[in-house]
């Protein structure tokens, strides 16, 4: 719902100009971002509207009753949403750029190689905090070594941006990450299993499409980007992204199978 500088969906304007420079980027980003199937820059501008109105308006609330006795609660709860649309504006910002840099080629990987179970284990370390938010348990699962060539850089922000899916969209339980041990010459593989609200049939397809938002994501932050980047960054690296089947013995949720190639890419470092 959009609202306007006063928190009121009616007063809400798109004035000629706005935030000129902003989107004028966002455009940039859209277009080096997609194949230009559908309008994504007016879905974009739509839902970063929607983000910039609720920050100003809660802002222009609380500066307005400055000198009020307003209950401390209150202005918790209003200074918190203003703290979740700005992450949530940041982070749409952040994934929607890199995949447009990625996509340009502005971007240049450089490969390496890497200890995948070492590398999970500091993705899943910077996530701790916001799992401890949710009270969530967040577990990494994986032998000492499970060597890889990738950028480490690139790898890791693909694993984060879908541990952080799998945090956001569960409500209690737990958050596995497990790196399994494969036979010599196959495909290593990251597993990111979650208790949450799950997927249903008919959004699996939909999953990587920039602005996609599940029914999971009801009355969550968000503008739907972090799949959508994390697929760009597998596709940069020739990684494989794959929700798994259903599987009856497990608990409710998701599993993502992140897979990275076999072959030493080091070749390629100045390809974008």
């Amino acid at each position: 719902m959009d609202t306007g500088a006063n928190g009121d969906p009616s007063q809400h304007r798109d004035t000629p100009g706005e935030h000129t420079a902003p989107f004028d980027l966002l455009r940039a980003a859209v277009d080096s971002s997609t194949t230009g199937e559908c309008d994504l820059y007016s879905v974009a501008r739509h839902e970063f509207s929607n983000l910039i109105s609720g920050i100003t308006g809660l802002a222009g609330i609380l500066l307005r009753t400055v000198e009020q006795p307003t209950p401390a609660e209150v202005r918790e709860r209003q200074l918190k949403l203003i703290l979740n649309n700005a992450d949530s504006l940041q982070g749409a910002l952040d994934n929607l750029l890199l995949a447009g840099h990625l996509r340009s080629g502005a971007t240049t990987v450089r490969y390496e190689e890497v200890d995948l179970s070492d590398l999970v284990r500091q993705t899943v370390d910077r996530s701790r905090a916001a799992a401890d938010d949710r009270s969530l348990t967040l577990t990494v699962i994986g032998g000492p070594q499970a060597r890889v060539v990738t950028d480490a850089s690139l790898a890791g922000a693909l694993i984060a941006r879908i541990l952080d899916n799998a945090i956001t969209f569960t409500d209690s339980g737990a958050v596995t990450v497990t790196v399994p041990d494969t036979a010599p010459g196959t495909p290593r593989r990251v597993e990111i299993h979650d208790t949450g609200r799950g997927v249903t049939s008919g959004e699996r397809e939909d999953l990587t499409r920039p602005f996609f938002r599940g029914q999971a994501a009801a009355g969550s932050t968000g503008c739907g980007l972090g799949l959508h980047a994390a697929s760009v960054i597998a596709e940069v690296l020739g990684c494989g992204i794959e929700l798994a089947a259903e599987e009856p013995t497990r608990s409710a949720g998701t599993t993502f199978i992140v897979t990275f190639p076999v072959g030493d890419r080091r070749g390629d470092q100045e390809r974008p």
